[in-house]
């Protein structure tokens, strides 16, 4: 892919282009023939993030829509010609090809910091004069681990993608690093709010609207949303992004929000809250208390909570960790955690771990 990239953006050919993992190129020829059939063509297909072999499932972009929400993080970030974004992720996932395109605004190629390595990171941002770039808490632990101090070229790093606990956030600023958080999702083209902190809100992108249901469940209306959705169950399934709105023109997303005049505080995934003696657990929450254990003792990565559905009490919560971490480590968690249980515990080799650093589960335990 490589630099190739901008210059595609550039051309913005009428045929579809596929952003799939290597591991899942396969899937181009059968995703290629469902839009042709479907008449849709000019769009960026890109999967999921969480996406698998078992349960492919993507979005397709239009350039339309990825300019808006890249115009919209440029004017956020109040980026010039001078500025040079960086690529630090797989330009498969919506986090990376996004940099592509806001690259046209500031009219500079961005520089090639993919494959990952946070030994040389700080060397390579200061030799390729880049000042801004987009990490996920994965990559941030890694800075942190080997206390890299941040290169005085850089001015921002966006973050996003996963769940960044307030601790590990602390540390990477303390080594200089100017964390910005931002949240977001393919079917938005990447950002829906960028900037902000998480007690006064994180600032809504200008092209966006937003409202929340009983749930707080998000709706968006927006210029950034995607074309269309494909599945892949027992068959391939194609679904517009316009069938799914409301009579306002509201798309639901799978995740919950606190709105203000200041801001949106996210609230997690829609399916990210529990009862436990009859309280209301929210998961975020106890994954924070989690990452700042494991950043205190040594173990950062190596566990993670999840929730399932068990069809006689509904949605109870798994830990998930390392079958190396000593008894006392696992014991300490539990009593973290109290009065909350753990329904399940699975203890595997080695936690496996997309390429954003976020925890697969094989549901064939459950």
């Amino acid at each position: 892919m490589g630099i190739a990239m901008y210059d595609l953006m550039i051309e913005k050919k009428r045929e579809n282009q596929f952003f799939l993992p290597p591991r899942l190129h396969y899937l181009t020829s059968e995703i290629s023939q469902l839009l042709q059939n479907n008449g849709i063509s000019g769009q960026f297909c890109i999967l999921s993030s969480g996406t698998t072999s078992q349960n492919p499932k993507g979005y397709a972009l239009s350039f339309e829509a990825l300019f808006t929400s890249a115009l919209a993080v440029h004017e956020r970030l109040k980026l010039t010609h001078l500025d040079r974004w960086g690529l630090c992720l797989p330009p498969y996932h919506i986090a990376g090809l996004s940099i592509y395109v806001r690259s046209l605004l500031v009219d500079q190629k961005p520089a090639i910091l993919h494959p990952w390595n946070p030994s040389t990171i700080a060397e390579n941002i200061t030799l390729q004069n880049v000042t801004v770039i987009s990490l996920v808490p994965a990559q941030i632990y890694d800075l942190v681990a080997l206390n890299v101090s941040c290169p005085p070229i850089l001015k921002i790093v966006l973050v996003g993608g996963d769940f960044l606990g307030e601790e590990l956030e602390r540390r990477a600023i303390a080594l200089g690093w100017p964390l910005v958080r931002t949240f977001g999702m393919t079917e938005v083209a990447s950002g829906l709010a960028t900037g902000g902190d998480l007690i006064h809100g994180l600032k809504l992108l200008p092209h966006h609207e937003v409202k929340t249901d009983n749930l707080k469940r998000i709706w968006v209306k927006s210029r950034s949303l995607y074309t269309c959705e494909f599945v892949k169950n027992h068959f391939w399934e194609i679904k517009m992004a316009k069938s799914v709105l409301d009579s306002e023109g509201f798309y639901p997303l799978s995740d919950r929000a606190e709105i203000f005049d200041t801001g949106i505080i996210p609230l997690g995934r829609l399916d990210g809250s529990f009862k436990s003696s009859g309280l209301l657990i929210s998961l975020a929450e106890l994954k924070n208390k989690l990452d700042h254990f494991m950043l205190d003792n040594g173990c950062w990565g190596k566990m993670d909570l999840f929730l399932t559905s068990n069809e006689r009490k509904g949605k109870v919560l798994v830990f998930i960790y390392e079958q190396n971490l000593a008894p006392q480590i696992i014991a300490a968690v539990e009593e973290l955690v109290s009065p909350v249980r753990f329904e399940i515990k699975l203890k595997v080799e080695c936690l496996s771990k997309t390429e954003l650093g976020k925890t697969i589960v094989n549901m064939d335990f459950f």
